[in-house]
Order: C-alpha cells, then structure tokens, then sequence
C-alpha cells in the first residue's frame, strides 16, 4: 500500500479510537494500554472499495455492489490487519 493511515477499531465499538501514521507507535500504545480490537491499515486519500478494486481485491460483480451504501461500508481483508486481545498480538 503506498501511503497508509493505522486505525485501531477496540472489541465491541462502534467507532475507532485511534488513528496512527505509524505502525509500530500503534502497536506500542495497544501494548502500553492493554488494549483489545484490530488494528488496520487503510489506503490514504482513496475509499477501501476503490483500493480493492485497483489492485484486483474485489470486482463488483452485482448492481447492489456499486451503490453508496455498499460503498460506504465496504472494507477488505486484504488489508494489512492485526488482532489484539489485552495488548497482545493473537492470530
């Protein structure tokens, strides 16, 4: 990914707590604060659906798939992403 923006997302939130520049700051307060979520790495000025599209992740194949709601929730497990559970790194 060229540019890439870290967003912690904790267990059971609605919304993320922590928006990083840096991967390992990142994963140094998730550490420091025993913290439990996915942290995620996304594309910088593009839309994760347009991301995935441009590099072959996703191809939409149904009307549904182009719509704005579609769009709007859409992300990939293609991008880089780590699970945390008290601080550490599992699976």
């Amino acid at each position: 990914m060229e540019k890439c923006i870290w967003v912690f997302h904790g267990e059971k939130s609605n919304f993320s707590s922590g928006v990083f520049l840096s991967e390992e700051l990142a994963i140094q307060d998730i550490k420091k604060y025993k913290l439990s979520g996915v942290l995620t790495c996304y594309p910088a000025n593009e839309f994760v659906y347009f991301w995935a599209i441009k590099n072959e992740f996703f191809e939409a194949k149904k009307d549904h798939q182009k719509t704005p709601d579609f769009i709007s929730k859409f992300n990939s497990a293609s991008q880089m992403h780590y699970h945390f559970k008290d601080g550490e790194r599992v699976a």
